[in-house]
């Protein structure tokens, strides 16, 4: 069969003809762009007919996709041309869609590019370093203030001893003020040669860096030739930069690891290697060519490269994150191609971009830049919890350096959180930050936590009431929250359905110790951000220095209320509430009961529900000796009680989010709210009276198969809480429900199995248990 005959073929000529059509940039309407036509199920498009041509590219721009049984495919025309995979699900019977693969157009024409969707012709062996050049200029030209600037990490100039001179090829002590690059990379489990104090002086020697008999890796080699290449002259890379034998120095640069990606000049990001003798497609490896189709003479398609670094094997690492968070201009390489991301955008090689269009947005390193601006201001929960959860799913390949590889950027917060961090847990939040919990878990997925364990005896990893001392996904968005203390949202904050944020509320008093024979010492600046609230909400006088009481319009009042008025699609009601008898008030009242806000100098665009710590004029000794202080057991004396967990029932009465339709998403009325349930906490006589999130698969599990009789759970209460997360006038406080720990005791220590809430008349009406509290 011709090309010209296959309709599938004609079907993708048809596709670019269309989209060559719309200048979607000048109509400015993307809607008027739109196409989408369905190619068919995997039997027609591939078991059928003879044509090869549009099987061989379209199973290789698929990828693993094409090995599955049955799906249809799509192709949409938009913004882009991509092709769209419809599967029907196993687990919940829903309809899922992917989109695997975007396309380009090659086109053999000396006329410039109209749109950002035409193909550059790579060279298979090199890389174009007149182009990366002309990208870094267009970035130092329309973005310098944004991209070059050192907003976050610190103002003082981070700490390094020494820089690769690519020109000498040797270690060289770092010229003050010196411009540099800098690698980022997986070290993986391969030797390789690194600086220590015994090769330090040798290293130092013209040349030797090119000598063979040093085995420098492939990626740090290639790294110096790039640099080369583009002009520059010094490389900053761990491995030969940081005397690894030397704890001062490592501690140094671990502290300013921040600081020293944010102040370099440029970031060469080796996203595809899984370990640094992998090196640079383009220099020491050669580039493999994406899946390319012939319609016509003049006319061909081909995969665009892979733009979402999620599965690469940089973007599982938890070394590289705050790398990637603080590069303020990267040159990535991956998928055998090149691209380019800075604060304000993004180039890609293998797309031709028009003469004179800046970089787009949408290609931009959007992973908590605008975020990160914000935690340097103010201390925003929501997203301290969003970034720890990235980081805590990724890899190590040394458990004991959870905290290490979070110090820098930890550090970098302290304007927004001057007290400092307690094994990871913001000081000023500890109640609030102790609540985090594992990611959704159900017996058909993945996910769930796994206790970090050190690699060697004297190795020690985090306790395990904190998030450091687990690997896996987090969900920190229900306790981990901003607006206990912040009444106008920040940009981008989007509700989660069935998991509302609530507030807590402090009422242990928490100590800490390095050993089990020590006495506690009580934790400095604990839950300070409540206390304040106590002390200054609702006063005009006598606050914090920086602090200022402004009234509220009635019209921003009512703006207030309908903000937090959530409808149902469909009838149009409130759908997120329900009478609950343990709570008498309204959320629109607490409103009515506060017609004021309070405003900080440093940030006068944010308004507060009241004054909170804040600002670098805080910081003291205490913090800075509570990060490394090493304490392991907290402490505090609280009440023991035993309920028994078991799996949801299936309540299908009220309308859900799509994406919790399956069979394991159980969602249930309880504290006021329609919440997803990960088990059921019952009391003696079967009441439901609680709900319970454990940390790790295996104890869902076990939970689930229980059956009626459910399992014995020894529940300790931290904190009290309230359906509401706006807080209340201080002389007119109640809470609703308990914060609870699952813990297990071995030796005298409670170590922490999971986390939930247990209704307040419950747990008072309980058969409790005074007990001294050890948490390891």
């Amino acid at each position: 069969m011709s090309e010209s005959d296959c309709k599938y073929c004609n079907t993708l000529l048809e596709a670019v003809a269309h989209f060559k059509s719309c200048d979607i940039r000048k109509k400015g309407d993307q809607s008027y762009c739109e196409w989408t036509c369905e190619l068919g199920n995997r039997e027609e498009i591939f078991d059928q007919g003879s044509c090869t041509t549009h099987q061989s590219f379209l199973e290789a721009c698929l990828g693993g996709w094409a090995r599955r049984k049955s799906f249809d495919l799509d192709l949409k025309c938009g913004s882009e041309i991509g092709l769209v995979v419809k599967y029907l699900s196993a687990t919940d019977g829903l309809t899922w869609y992917t989109w695997p693969a975007e396309l380009l157009i090659v086109e053999e024409t000396s006329c410039p590019p109209t749109s950002s969707w035409n193909a550059r012709t790579l060279q298979h062996d090199s890389v174009d370093f007149g182009l990366i050049n002309q990208w870094w200029t267009d970035c130092k030209r329309n973005h310098g203030s944004e991209c070059g600037a050192v907003p976050l990490a610190s103002t003082n100039p981070p700490f390094i001893s020494w820089l690769v001179d690519t020109q000498r090829m040797c270690v060289v002590e770092a010229p003050e003020g010196a411009s540099y690059c800098a690698l980022s990379y997986v070290w993986g489990r391969r030797s390789f040669l690194k600086s220590h104090t015994g090769n330090i002086s040798a290293l130092q020697e013209e040349g030797a860096l090119a000598d063979p008999n040093n085995e420098l890796p492939a990626t740090i080699r290639d790294a110096i030739e790039f640099v080369r290449g583009i002009g520059g002259q010094y490389l900053w890379v761990d491995a030969l930069c940081i005397v690894q034998d030397d704890p001062t120095s490592m501690m140094h640069h671990l502290r300013d690891m921040a600081s020293i990606f944010e102040r370099a000049a440029l970031t060469i990001v080796a996203a595809t290697g899984r370990d640094a003798c992998a090196g640079l497609a383009g220099f020491s490896r050669a580039r493999v060519a994406p899946p390319t189709m012939k319609l016509t003479d003049k006319l061909w398609l081909k995969r665009r490269s892979n733009n979402r670094l999620d599965g690469a094997p940089w973007s599982g690492r938890a070394w590289t994150l705050q790398e990637q968070i603080f590069s303020s201009r990267m040159v990535i390489f991956f998928d055998d191609s090149v691209r380019w991301t800075c604060r304000r955008g993004g180039y890609e090689e293998d797309v031709r971009e028009p003469i004179g269009r800046p970089c787009q947005p949408k290609r931009a390193n959007n992973v908590v830049n605008i975020q990160l601006e914000t935690l340097s201001t103010i201390p925003d929960m929501t997203y301290l919890g969003k970034l720890i959860s990235l980081y805590s799913s990724r890899r190590m390949t040394l458990d004991e350096d959870a905290l290490p590889g979070i110090m820098s950027t930890l550090g970098a917060m302290r304007p927004a959180f001057p007290r400092g961090f307690l094994c990871g847990l913001p000081a000023s939040f500890l109640d609030q930050a102790l609540l985090w919990r594992a990611g959704e878990i159900t017996p058909s997925s993945k996910r769930g936590l796994r206790r970090r364990v050190p690699s060697v005896e004297t190795a020690v990893c985090p306790p395990s009431w904190t998030w450091a001392g687990w690997q896996g996904y987090l969900d920190n968005y229900m306790a981990w929250a901003t607006r206990p203390f912040l009444k106008n949202e920040i940009p981008g904050y989007v509700p989660i359905t069935h998991s509302w944020q609530f507030r807590v509320i402090p009422c242990l008093e928490w100590g800490i110790k390095v050993a089990l024979d020590d006495v506690p010492t009580p934790i400095p600046f604990q839950n300070e951000t409540y206390e304040w609230k106590r002390l200054y909400m609702g006063k005009k006088n006598n606050l914090p220095d920086g602090w200022l009481y402004e009234p509220e319009s009635p019209e921003d009042i009512q703006k207030y209320k309908d903000e937090y008025t959530y409808h149902d699609e469909g009838d149009g009601k409130e759908i997120h509430r329900y009478d609950d008898p343990d709570n008498p008030i309204s959320r629109k009242s607490l409103f009515d009961n506060a017609p004021f806000y309070y405003r900080h100098v440093s940030c006068p665009d944010f308004r507060f529900w009241h004054p909170i710590p804040l600002g670098s004029d805080l910081r003291c000794e205490d913090a800075t000796a509570l990060e490394s202080w090493g304490g392991r057991y907290l402490c505090a004396q609280t009440q023991r009680v035993r309920f028994r967990a078991v799996k949801p029932r299936d309540d299908r009465s009220f309308k859900r989010a799509a994406s919790f339709r399956g069979p394991d998403s159980h969602i249930l009325p309880m504290f006021s709210i329609k919440v997803l349930v990960n088990t059921m906490l019952l009391d003696e006589v079967g009441n439901e009276i609680g709900e319970l999130s454990p940390n790790t698969k295996e104890d869902l599990e076990g939970i689930w198969n229980s059956g009626q009789d459910g399992v014995s759970c020894e529940l300790v209460a931290v904190s009290k809480g309230f359906d509401f997360v706006q807080p209340q006038l201080p002389e007119h406080e109640i809470w609703t429900f308990y914060n609870v720990l699952w813990v297990e005791w071995c030796d005298g220590v409670a170590y922490r199995k999971g986390v939930g809430r247990v209704k307040r008349r419950a747990w008072e009406e309980a058969r409790k248990e005074n007990v001294d509290l050890v948490l390891g």
